[in-house]
């Protein structure tokens, strides 16, 4: 009779694993990055798990980042909040991504905000949804649209594959879709009675120096690549939100224009932006 082939493995040891998680350790980068939130006092859920919007089964999601700010100008117990669904990828040194990118066209220069007011009668909020264009996404500025992966093979060559780090990025968009349906919910923000105003945004984490750009413009021409610390990358992505009535606009459609990748570095600076400019974070909001 033949032997399974795990009765002639040896048992992967204490001092195996341990030698493992010193080179390829993917929960302690995860661990770092909500650490970028909690050193600033950020609010933050970690590892929790949502529905698939399209296949309907649960999904694990690696951190939620939620940024509150009262704008002092507003009589309407307004409330301005950034969520960020954001996904973490430990790559490696020799696993770096390349986002190729072209110049933004004016169609792709807005953000969607949901504006949510409480609407106790009907037994939820209910949701405006309006687009405008952002001082974040400047027409003609360089904009992600393809992502390369590479790796090294055994005889040295270099070879590209983007599905690792597509599988991240399209991650971070699934988890966006159950905190914009949020919005419209009375249960979710009984501690606020006023009006909302959000924005959410998929993030990609990545480590320090894994993150480069290239650039083409408009005639396919193409610069050398470069270290990068953030990069936006269109993605034109639109969700069905309850709007809380049953009339008409019974769903309107959310838009999500962009997914950010950052470093690690680059990701602490986003959220010093937002957090301690203000011009930065109402600036996103505009006048709606």
């Amino acid at each position: 009779m033949n032997k399974r082939h795990s009765d002639s493995v040896s048992p992967i040891s204490k001092k195996e694993i341990t030698e493992f998680l010193d080179e390829n350790d993917d929960f302690a980068f995860e661990m770092s990055v909500l650490r970028e939130n909690e050193t600033r006092e950020i609010e933050s859920s970690h590892s929790g798990t949502y529905s698939d919007p399209i296949t309907k089964l649960p999904r694990q999601y690696d951190i939620r980042t939620s940024i509150l700010h009262t704008p002092e100008d507003k009589s309407d117990h307004q409330l301005e909040m950034i969520k960020m669904a954001v996904e973490c990828k430990n790559l490696r040194p020799v696993n770096p991504i390349l986002i190729s990118r072209s110049p933004r066209q004016r169609a792709e220069c807005t953000i969607d905000v949901i504006r949510s007011v409480p609407y106790e009668s009907s037994g939820y909020r209910r949701i405006y949804r309006t687009s405008h264009r952002s001082p974040e996404y400047i027409e003609g500025m360089m904009v992600g649209r393809s992502t390369s992966q590479f790796s090294r093979k055994s005889d040295g060559s270099v070879v590209d594959n983007d599905s690792p780090i597509y599988n991240k990025w399209a991650q971070a968009i699934s988890s966006c879709s159950e905190l914009i349906q949020q919005f419209n919910s009375l249960e979710v923000y009984t501690g606020h009675h006023g009006v909302i105003k959000a924005i959410v945004v998929p993030v990609v984490v990545v480590p320090d120096d894994r993150l480069w750009v290239i650039d083409y413009d408009s005639n396919g021409n193409r610069s050398v690549p470069l270290p990068a610390e953030s990069c936006d990358y269109f993605i034109g992505k639109s969700w069905k939100v309850f709007s809380g009535s049953e009339s008409v606009d019974k769903f309107q459609d959310y838009c999500i224009t962009h997914l950010r990748f950052m470093t690690l570095s680059g990701y602490g600076k986003f959220l010093d932006r937002l957090q301690f400019n203000e011009d930065a974070f109402g600036g996103l909001f505009g006048s709606v």
